[in-house]
């Protein structure tokens, strides 16, 4: 079962984000080890700090975040100039570093300044939410729910591969073809893969 991580700066006190976060990550145990890891934020003691103490707050927080990123670990960057992607595409990217023989994918949030310039560099995709700014509070719940949303492409898709020729019904009528907590989101790709060789088995077969 592939595991992903959150990694990101802070702790959220706001209880609807809490409480949206916490129903996320208890559906993902279904399909994959989801985390999220809370490091503490660098204090700044000025109420308006100058560039240099910003810098200085991006570096040590950047530093905590890299303890944490192990070196074959698939490492997404959370940062306005990343790349857009749409929820389909973030599916295939979680597919592929799977596929590619990535045990852990990390998507990294930074603090209230953003990330440090070493953490994007270890990243092996920078992402963007959006043109707009969000609280990075908001970005993790945001981020939880597009993940689960991706898992969620997979059970639609493990049901409309699941369709029986010789009965002309869908086989999510019968259990066995329905992911339960149990399934790992590897075992889904490879049940995906052995119903389209049936599929494919049975239209050849028709044909003679």
């Amino acid at each position: 079962m592939i595991k992903i991580n959150i990694i990101c700066i802070g702790k959220i006190k706001e209880k609807y984000f809490t409480d949206a976060i916490a129903e996320y990550a208890k559906r993902l145990t279904a399909f994959c080890k989801f985390n999220i890891i809370e490091l503490s934020e660098e204090r700044i003691k000025s109420n308006i700090p100058n560039r240099s103490q910003i810098d200085e707050v991006i570096f040590y927080e950047g530093k905590r975040i890299m303890q944490k990123i192990s070196p074959s670990d698939y490492v997404v960057a959370m940062c306005i100039e990343g790349k857009s992607m749409s929820s389909e595409e973030l599916s295939k990217l979680i597919d592929n570093a799977s596929v590619s023989g990535k045990s852990t994918v990390d998507f990294i949030i930074g603090g209230s300044y953003g990330l440090d310039e070493s953490v994007k560099k270890r990243a092996d995709v920078r992402l963007s939410m959006s043109r707009m700014t969000f609280p990075h509070q908001m970005a993790r719940m945001i981020l939880s729910e597009q993940i689960y949303r991706v898992y969620q492409h997979y059970e639609r898709k493990e049901e409309y591969f699941s369709y029986d020729l010789k009965t002309e019904k869908f086989q999510k009528e019968t259990a066995s073809f329905l992911p339960s907590r149990e399934d790992s989101y590897e075992r889904l790709l490879e049940k995906d893969r052995q119903l389209r060789a049936a599929e494919a088995e049975a239209g050849v077969k028709a044909k003679k």
